[in-house]
């Protein structure tokens, strides 16, 4: 049954036809049809979701101390003063750097064995 056919009672439907759509007054939303407002909204709350992460992940290679005492958008203009101490210190701390590997260990092979899994499963489907 496709889009255009009505479903009746004992198996059978009604095709309606585009110029009987367009006649009711029936209208389809085609692909791409949200208009520049939508867009314009979404790209800016987009953009608003993003600042902070992007913040973030700047602060993260940041001096502890210049954390403590700047804003992350200082550290966009030179000098710069990035570092991987904050990184370094968190992989050395508890055991992380271990927990890291053994999510590598347990991530690695699971992303791989479905895919390799279903590459050699495929043919089965196809009908040949």
């Amino acid at each position: 049954m496709s889009m255009s056919e009505l479903p009746l009672s004992e198996g059978k439907s009604v095709v309606i036809k585009p110029q009987a759509r367009e006649e009711a007054g029936v209208r389809t939303l085609s692909r791409g049809s949200a208009g520049p407002i939508v867009t314009t909204i979404v790209v800016i709350i987009a953009l608003l979701w993003s600042v902070p992460t992007f913040g973030l992940f700047v602060a993260s290679f940041m001096p502890p101390n210049l954390i403590k005492t700047t804003g992350w958008w200082t550290s966009l203009v030179p000098p710069w003063n990035f570092t991987l101490e904050n990184y370094i210190n968190v992989i050395q701390a508890n055991g992380m750097g271990q927990a890291f590997v053994n999510s590598l260990i347990i991530s690695i092979p699971g992303t791989i064995f479905p895919i390799l899994l279903g590459a050699l499963k495929r043919p089965s489907f196809s009908g040949r």
